[in-house]
């Protein structure tokens, strides 16, 4: 599953537990929070965020002799640290604000509070090394995000994170990039990545993943695998001699059922296709603009599947991030 980010924009901006793996970071990779709010497609219309959570700190370990020779103990690697991850999407001076659209002065006051609270912002890749058990983490520490590519990351958080010395990273859908109006522009990444930022993918089209196409219809992952399910069923019993099945509440026939599995078949090499491309495309065009490797996507609205997951993990990367807050800790899975 992925790390969660968490809505840090809106009036949930008073929580400063949220790190998810995959984001993610913005956090919760658990199976149960595996259900992510989703909004409009449309690209005006902005998506979730997300956030995670880990954890370090090292252990004594007594001297231990025995002969003339000492005998070399290492310390062992501390994972228990928890890490937040605050997720954002875009920043105003005066529109009115909501979950995905913060104004500009309450996002400095809450960079002070974790600043007032002794809490350190870390990069995504101090996190990675992290969960690689490369290098220990603070007890408590923070990965802050952008989702989208909205101009006035550019505008208005990187001055305060270039104020703060706080590191982030920009989930970025190529779609968006440079197509004009309020999207960041190459440049702008450039520069936002000179002053230590870092960017991930966050898909090619920004289309909710987790919906499937049949025929006219678009049904979630989760209704198209039990259709598959109930098909499959009725094609044992018919080949066990019965001559039709109940299969969605409609008494079939076995080519009819035979006539959907090929149906859903099709769906699914389709689904899978896309995914691949919304996967593989970004992550390519956004290493080959900016000569950086992608290691993280962030999930479109936030919903996914355990397909996505596997098709993403054998696509390079190395964390998926997700919306839904909540703690997450060094077993919390980062795919």
């Amino acid at each position: 599953m992925g790390f969660l980010h968490l809505d840090f924009s809106g009036s949930r901006c008073a929580r400063l537990l949220v790190l998810a793996t995959a984001l993610g970071l913005m956090v919760s990779c658990s199976k149960d929070a595996k259900k992510k709010t989703v909004l409009n497609a449309d690209p005006d219309g902005l998506e979730q965020l997300e956030a995670v959570d880990p954890n370090p700190e090292p252990e004594a370990l007594e001297e231990i002799v025995s002969n003339p020779t000492p005998t070399e103990v290492e310390e062992s690697f501390d994972d228990s640290s928890v890490v937040s991850f605050l997720g954002y999407h875009d920043f105003t001076l005066s529109r009115s604000p909501n979950e995905m659209l913060i104004r500009e002065d309450k996002f400095r006051g809450q960079m002070q509070m974790l600043r007032d609270a002794g809490i350190e912002v870390i990069s995504m890749e101090k996190f990675l090394q992290w969960r690689r058990r490369e290098a220990p983490l603070p007890k408590n520490c923070v990965v802050i995000t952008a989702d989208d590519g909205w101009r006035e990351v550019h505008t208005y958080m990187l001055p305060i994170m270039k104020e703060f010395g706080y590191p982030f990273t920009v989930f970025i859908y190529t779609n968006f990039l440079d197509s004009g109006g309020r999207t960041l522009t190459q440049a702008q990444v450039e520069e936002i990545m000179g002053a230590g930022g870092t960017i991930g993918s966050h898909s090619v089209s920004h289309r909710d993943m987790n919906r499937v196409k049949l025929g006219k219809q678009s049904v979630s992952f989760g209704q198209f695998e039990r259709m598959r399910t109930a098909y499959s069923k009725g094609l044992e019993e018919l080949d066990q001699g019965a001559s039709s099945v109940q299969v969605e509440g409609v008494r079939r026939s076995r080519a009819a059922v035979e006539a959907k599995l090929g149906e859903l078949a099709e769906a699914l090499k389709d689904y899978d296709e896309w995914i691949i491309d919304e996967l593989q495309t970004s992550k390519q065009i956004l290493e080959t603009k900016f000569g950086v490797p992608v290691e993280t996507f962030a999930y479109p609205y936030g919903p996914y599947n355990d397909r996505i997951v596997k098709l993403a993990m054998d696509a390079g990367y190395e964390a998926l991030i997700t919306v839904n807050g909540a703690k997450a800790n060094f077993e919390t899975p980062l795919g």
